[in-house]
């Protein structure tokens, strides 16, 4: 059931928390808000169901690069039917943890929010949707991630290019690709993913690459149904081998450290994967890499080398730099004659929150105060902006997304619920943002993807902004040292809100009145 739109002139919807997004980190927050006893809240969601990337991307052979362990939250276990869960599984997942925990209520889709402006006068944030729709809440929680805002091109041509064409992240699953010539620009983890089913439909492939990533094989396969039996049955396996691939993720950090001896050796191991799967050595000096491992994000599967020897499939190790009516025009000057056009080429998780625009106190944008290099307290706060809160933001990408988003949700939900026991406006201090982005950035430069460039790591500064190096247990360590009350500074809120008459059952969730 979802909202009426609100006109401009009509007065918002009062609440106390908005979360933006419903995602992993949006769920997490929403069941952490309502442990604390904060009950009035909503989860406006841009897209028109849950999931947040997983609802997004639905392209064919989307799945997680860790095992479906980590996949799931430490407060709604689950046993999935694969070693690496596919977007359908992981997407009904969350389905079911929203309504096994009583919290759909809560969530509106098909909200896209264009701005959050903090009122100084009220200690409150006016939040606008692109349909009309207003909320004042007293914080506001943005669990947008940093895989929302698809990067599209800007090669001459494109716009009148007469096919279909389309990105991974909004696949037009009404286009029919049998037989088709299908260009697939892009080669990391998504276009790997969807080359090999889109090798199986269509017609001839054209792989466009501008520069070759690193491959290792990722064992995925589907469970037997002995062995879901066997996990479903029994609570202690599932932790235990739930601790084991996070002890082994926590190790991985080493490989991406510059010079190290682990670094090099799975770069050994990368090269000697690339020469036995792919015995044509023309291929495989084009897939070859200049950079070290873990210069970009590796990509991790079985079945890409496979597809690209396929006589259908065609890599062209080139830049796309133009589009025609009818092809693709590479950097060296050749047009290839295609029907289908699909981007593979990425995010933007550089520009954080680049979606919607947030103004804090002062009427300072979030944008021009973080600009190319971001500061936060820890992924979440950002000074001058008060009780606006992030997950998965600034420096906080790397290992176990789930982890961190639980942590990050329960120290918000924290905070949150200790603004409104003691009446207080919170915003975090300027000092331990700046200790803690000087560490960051010092401890960052002794890693791989601080080097490459050109990768989705760093800003257009060249500071690598997405990136947590250190381990995950450091993170949770902080997230209980730093809590809140030491972190952030406290304000009296003003209560200057006009008297309301005993509000109805529905506003109780901060929901509107108006409804279908």
């Amino acid at each position: 059931m979802a909202d009426l739109p609100r006109s401009e002139e009509s007065a918002p919807v009062r609440t106390d928390v908005v979360i933006i997004g419903a995602g992993f980190g949006g769920v997490a927050t929403a069941h952490n808000l309502r442990r604390r006893g904060v009950g009035k809240f909503v989860v406006l969601e841009q897209s028109d169901g849950l999931g947040g990337t997983w609802w997004d991307n639905r392209y064919p052979g989307a799945e997680v690069d860790v095992t479906s362990e980590l996949y799931s939250l430490s407060f709604a276990p689950h046993v999935f039917g694969r070693t690496h869960a596919g977007q359908a599984e992981i997407q009904a997942y969350m389905e079911k943890v929203v309504d096994d925990h009583g919290l759909r209520p809560h969530f509106r889709f098909g909200r896209r929010v264009e701005s959050v402006r903090w009122a100084e006068k009220t200690h409150t944030y006016l939040v606008t949707a692109a349909d009309g729709g207003r909320w004042e809440a007293r914080h506001v929680v943005s669990c947008v991630g940093q895989l929302n805002n698809p990067r599209y091109p800007d090669w001459p041509g494109l716009p009148e290019f007469h096919g279909p064409c389309f990105h991974t992240s909004r696949w037009d699953h009404s286009v029919d690709l049998a037989g088709k010539r299908v260009a697939l620009v892009g080669t990391g983890s998504t276009s790997a993913q969807v080359l090999p089913p889109l090798a199986e439909k269509a017609g001839h492939t054209y792989l466009f690459q501008r520069q070759p990533g690193w491959v290792m094989p990722k064992p995925d396969r589907d469970y037997t149904p002995d062995e879901i039996e066997r996990l479903a049955a029994s609570r202690w396996l599932v932790r235990r081998r739930r601790l084991q691939a996070f002890a082994q993720l926590e190790r991985m950090r080493r490989v991406a450290r510059l010079g190290t001896r682990a670094n090099r050796r799975m770069q050994a191991l990368a090269e000697e994967y690339l020469r036995t799967a792919v015995p044509d050595a023309k291929l495989r000096a084009q897939l070859t890499p200049d950079y070290p491992y873990y210069g970009k994000r590796p990509v991790l599967t079985q079945y890409y080398y496979p597809a690209l020897a396929r006589e259908d499939v065609t890599l062209v190790p080139r830049a796309v730099e133009r589009v025609t009516p009818t092809g693709v025009v590479d950097a060296s000057g050749a047009e290839t004659d295609i029907d289908v056009l699909i981007l593979a080429t990425g995010f933007q998780p550089s520009r954080f929150l680049a979606t919607f625009e947030v103004t804090g106190r002062g009427g300072t944008r979030l944008r021009d105060a973080w600009g190319a290099e971001p500061k936060s307290m820890l992924g979440m706060m950002a000074v001058g902006f008060p009780d606006f809160y992030v997950t998965y933001g600034p420096n906080t990408n790397g290992g176990v997304l789930t982890f961190t988003l639980e942590r990050q949700a329960e120290w918000i939900a924290d905070a949150i619920a200790h603004a409104e026991k003691t009446g207080t406006s919170l915003e975090t201090k300027p000092g331990p943002v700046e200790i803690m982005d000087r560490l960051l950035v010092r401890r960052n430069d002794s890693f791989v993807w601080s080097r490459t460039g050109n990768n989705y790591y760093t800003s257009e500064s060249g500071r690598v902004v997405t990136q947590w190096p250190y381990s995950q247990k450091l993170y949770w360590l902080l997230t209980r040292l730093l809590r809140p009350a030491l972190v952030c500074q406290a304000t009296a809120r003003r209560e200057t809100r006009r008297a309301e008459p005993a509000p109805a059952a529905s506003d109780l969730l901060g929901m509107d009145p108006a409804r279908d």
